[in-house]
């Protein structure tokens, strides 16, 4: 019995799952909801990838009557429309990070607006007279 590919795994996971949007899957065609389980199963194995795969994997299928470059031109459509959510997703935690950054460097400064200091701010600083 052939081993079934893990992007037709995705596409049987998703048509049974319709309200997931990504699965994760390790190099040995095991399938997970949660990155962090397939991050610990992947640890285990000689090929520790592991990839992620969305939705699109479950696009419609392509009637055959389409020619070769139309098949083509649907998949890469497809892949395009994947770039960009992830693109999307990378930018809005990229932005959440700066904001988390720039609140911490907010909360180092006293209230002159210098950064604190704690080697002049201890009540043994010595100053001279």
């Amino acid at each position: 019995m052939a081993q079934k590919s893990i992007e037709s795994k995705a596409k049987d996971y998703f048509a049974q799952n319709k309200e997931k949007k990504e699965v994760h899957a390790t190099s040995d065609g095991f399938l997970f909801e949660a990155k962090q389980s397939a991050n610990a199963h992947a640890a285990t194995l000689e090929d520790k990838e592991v990839k992620t795969l969305g939705r699109a994997v479950q696009s419609e299928k392509v009637p055959e009557t389409l020619t070769d470059a139309e098949k083509e031109a649907a998949k890469v459509k497809a892949d395009k429309k994947a770039a960009v959510k992830k693109v999307a997703a990378a930018k809005k935690k990229s932005e959440a990070a700066k904001k988390k950054a720039e609140a911490t460097k907010a909360a180092t400064k006293n209230s002159v607006g210098q950064p604190k200091n704690p080697a002049t701010t201890g009540a043994d600083q010595i100053t001279e007279k």
